[in-house]
C-alpha cells in the first residue's frame, strides 16, 4: 500500500469499516511511513474528541408539544378560535379603517405642501447666501478692494 491509498482510507480504518486485509496493509504502511503514522494519530485524536463531546438530551414535552399542533391542524383549530365572534369580525373592519385613515392623512400632508412657496425660499436663501459669502470672507473682500 502506498501514501495516497494509506490516505484514502485513513477513515475508513478509524471508523472501523475496512476490511480484514486490507487493515493489515494499512497497519503494514503505518509502520513504516511516519508521515502516514502522523497523519493517522492526528485524525485518531480529532476523531476521539468529537466522540467525547456532550449530547444535548432532548425536551420531553417537545413531541407532545408537535403532536397537539399537529392534531389541531387537522381538526381545523385557527389562531382566533377562542376570540368571541364579534372580536374576529372586528379586527379586520379595524384594521382596514386604520389604514385608509393612514392613506387619507398621508394624502393631505401631500396636498399640503407647495412646490412653489418651497421653490421660492430655496433660490431666496442661495442667493442670500452668496450675497453674505463675502461678507464673511474679509481677506477676499481686502483683495478685491485693493484692485
Amino acid at each position: 500500500m502506498n501514501c495516497r491509498d494509506a490516505r484514502n482510507s485513513m477513515i475508513f480504518c478509524s471508523t472501523e469499516k475496512m476490511k480484514k486485509p486490507e487493515y493489515d496493509q494499512f497497519l503494514e504502511h503505518l509502520s513504516s511511513c511516519s508521515q502516514c503514522a502522523q497523519l493517522y494519530q492526528q485524525l485518531d485524536s480529532t476523531l476521539s474528541l468529537a466522540d467525547n463531546r456532550e449530547l444535548v438530551q432532548p425536551n420531553p414535552f417537545l413531541y407532545t408539544r408537535i403532536r397537539e399542533k399537529l392534531d389541531n391542524i387537522g381538526q381545523g383549530v385557527s389562531k382566533n378560535a377562542g376570540l368571541p365572534s364579534y372580536q374576529r369580525i372586528l379586527r379586520p373592519i379595524l384594521l382596514t379603517l386604520g389604514l385608509l385613515i393612514g392613506l387619507y392623512g398621508g394624502n393631505r400632508l401631500g396636498n399640503f405642501y407647495d412646490a412653489k412657496q418651497q421653490e421660492q425660499l430655496t433660490t431666496a436663501l442661495t442667493t442670500e447666501f452668496f450675497i453674505n459669502d463675502m461678507e464673511m470672507e474679509k481677506l477676499e473682500v481686502q483683495l478685491l478692494n485693493d484692485q
